[in-house]
């Protein structure tokens, strides 16, 4: 065979015409090559076409890592993409190919498998390094975050990870800043990433992989049946978790889940988070009996006789979800928190706030930072009830935060519940519900101020479930008891707010207790089953957003994900907005709407100080940490009712690319 010159071979007919495209990209030495020339003529020349390239390859190296989770289906969707965009490809490539490119490109190849173009890493890049790539970011609008600054023109970012200088002008023909990735934003938003301040990030990799159907009896076992045979070297004392609608429409009993023919405990949880219904073997290891009395944060259902039903509720539902994902492998459940972390990336999440169903969970947020595996600084929450408050207590919590901070995780909140949720008539309403019915707090006010002044003495943050009004005000009550001595680290927080009464909106500014909100709620086909439960006024007043906002409360985003496994953090934004969700004809309170850029502050650096690391990121400034989202808009000047198609093209966690689409 006669020897081919390189830039003869990459530009024949045969190879334009695809036949040996996907062969020659499984070369290292090619994608080498590849890399080397497109890189070198980005240097040069800035071309826009030069980052999607770049993109690629860097997804294409990642498939071909046989640790990746993901290889086949990632291999795949990238050849497809290289494949069907070869043309211009190649075009591209040619037109840049030139003796210093081809070196370039030869250098190149030794790199190849490290590959983290332009500062793009995988999942599977160390957690606490940077790439020592540096960014420029020009050409669109800046959102800093900061009240009474003008807008900048660039922001660079240093080979450490921090936001170096922010720009009141730049010129990129003579402001260039050697050695760093130059994006001309063209007309595209850069902005602080967002911050979620309310998740069960862990419970929802376990939630989605076994999604059921509660249609019927038979559909609901039809599916999980798949799930049994979809693990057959489970053993008995691994839990089956699913997740389903709403449980309702009929009297579900254990009946309906042992007639599947399996020893292992199965629990199906409600879309809400709010019910669940558990078999007979899930009762056993649950260790629920007619004797065991409703925690004061939940209930048990029980029969005619006074045995369990098979359906719990609230504080019980969670107590049950987290006995079950205990009892899975730590790394199940670690593959399926990489994929969710994954989910956070795309939608421009670094930071949130992760509250595990079981204390130990936390221990797998660590062993992904332990791996270098972990995308997210996550901030975690223990679940505490009024009756596990001993004099024991601060010391059990305080061993899980030690075994289990370091890094990108902090174990540092405690999460209380206060009440349920409308939807049942569990939430404590100042006013009974319309057929006479309500539901006490969870929490006696005495032992509430006691618990509250030794966590925050102790230095810890406390994070109340509040639905109803009730619970709200009992909240308010407890964080009051702190007015004075409050310890100046710590962060109070009330979230979900369907109902506040008025005379306890400015108590939020007063107490310094943020307004954790979490308005992908906030839809009239969503909610209408409460107006004849709540009555038409207090139907009119839910999610009061623009009453806690007036009245001076720090807003903050919480997506509560994976309920109804919602995380469209943009969806969210413009429903507080327009207070109408995609499918609504009419708006759900339209006095209480707020404007987009007030929603971009509370996803930022409002949710950034309810979290604790409003000194590290959350607004864009010197010195801060590059937690940084570029949108494929300008977000301020889109349509309210296009802010739900807002796409994020690039997310960076401290200067490290960790998303790019």
């Amino acid at each position: 065979m006669r020897k081919c010159h390189v830039r003869e071979v990459i530009s024949s007919t045969e190879f334009r015409a695809g036949h040996m495209w996907s062969r020659c990209m499984f070369s290292p030495v090619v994608r080498g090559l590849a890399v080397g020339i497109i890189a070198e003529r980005s240097r040069r020349t800035g071309h826009p076409w030069c980052a999607r390239l770049l993109a690629c390859l860097a997804q294409f190296e990642e498939a071909h890592d046989e640790s990746s989770l993901c290889r086949n289906s990632l291999t795949d969707v990238v050849s497809e993409r290289l494949h069907t965009d070869r043309h211009r490809t190649m075009e591209f490539i040619m037109a840049g190919f030139s003796r210093r490119t081809f070196f370039a490109g030869a250098a190149g190849v030794a790199g190849v498998g490290a590959l983290t173009l332009a500062g793009c890493s995988s999942a599977s890049a160390p957690s606490g390094a940077t790439s020592g790539a540096r960014w420029v970011f020009h050409g669109g609008p800046i959102l800093t975050m900061q009240t009474g600054t003008p807008p900048p023109a660039a922001v660079v970012v240093g080979s450490d990870g921090k936001i170096e200088s922010v720009r009141s002008t730049f010129d990129p023909k003579t402001d260039s800043v050697p050695g760093a990735e130059t994006v001309d934003l063209r007309g595209r938003t850069l902005m602080p990433s967002l911050n979620d301040g309310h998740t069960h990030s862990l419970m929802a990799g376990l939630l989605a992989a076994n999604k059921v159907s509660d249609e019927t009896p038979d559909i609901l076992r039809r599916d999980l049946q798949k799930a049994l045979d979809a693990a057959p070297g489970a053993t008995d004392g691994e839990w089956v978790i699913g997740s389903s609608g709403t449980l309702a429409g009929r009297q579900w009993t254990f009946r309906d889940l042992d007639a599947l023919s399996t020893k292992r405990p199965i629990a199906v949880q409600s879309a809400d988070g709010h019910s669940m219904i558990v078999n007979t073997a899930g009762l056993r290891a649950a260790g629920i009996t007619r004797d065991t009395p409703d925690p004061s944060n939940g209930s048990i259902a029980r029969d005619a006789a006074g045995e369990p039903t098979g359906i719990v509720r609230d504080g019980m539902a969670a107590k049950v979800l987290g006995i079950a994902s205990a009892s899975l492998p730590d790394d199940q459940v670690g593959a399926l928190a990489k994929a969710t972390v994954a989910r956070l990336n795309r939608m421009g999440i670094t930071t949130c706030l992760d509250i595990p169903m079981a204390w130990e969970s936390a221990r797998v947020w660590s062993q992904l930072e332990q791996a270098g595996e972990l995308n997210v600084r996550a901030r975690v929450a223990l679940i505490l009830r009024a009756e596990d408050w001993t004099e024991q207590t601060l010391s059990d919590i305080t061993k899980v935060q030690a075994r289990n901070s370091r890094g990108l995780v902090k174990v540092d909140t405690i999460k209380l519940f206060m009440d349920g949720v409308p939807e049942n008539q569990t939430a404590a309403m100042l006013q009974p519900y319309s057929d006479g019915s309500n539901r006490a707090p969870f929490f006696e006010l005495d032992r509430l101020r006691s618990m509250l002044t030794a966590l925050d003495g102790a230095g810890w943050n406390v994070h109340i479930h509040a639905c109803g009004d009730g619970a709200v005000r009992r909240g308010l009550d407890g964080f009051d008891a702190l007015k004075g001595k409050r310890n100046p680290a710590t962060r109070q927080a009330l979230a979900h707010l369907y109902q506040v009464d008025a005379a306890d909106l400015a108590r939020f500014a007063a107490l310094d207790v943020s307004a954790c909100m979490s308005p992908q709620w906030v839809s009239d086909n969503s909610m209408k089953a409460l107006r004849p439960t709540l009555g038409d006024a207090r139907y009119d007043r839910l999610f009061p957003i623009g009453s806690l906002n007036a009245a001076g409360a720090r807003i903050t985003m919480g997506s509560d994900f994976p309920v109804e496994f919602k995380l469209e953090p943009w969806e969210a934004m413009m429903m507080a907005v327009t207070r109408k969700g995609p499918s609504d004809t009419v708006p759900l309170g339209l006095a209480e709407k707020v404007d987009l850029p007030m929603m971009l502050r509370a996803h930022t650096a409002g949710s950034a100080y309810q979290l604790g690391v409003d000194k590290v990121c959350g607004t864009i400034a010197e010195g801060k940490s590059a937690d940084l989202i570029v949108l494929d808009r300008d977000i301020v000047r889109t349509p309210i009712e296009q802010v739900i198609d807002t796409k994020v093209d690039l997310t960076l966690l401290a200067g490290r690319g960790v998303y790019r689409r």
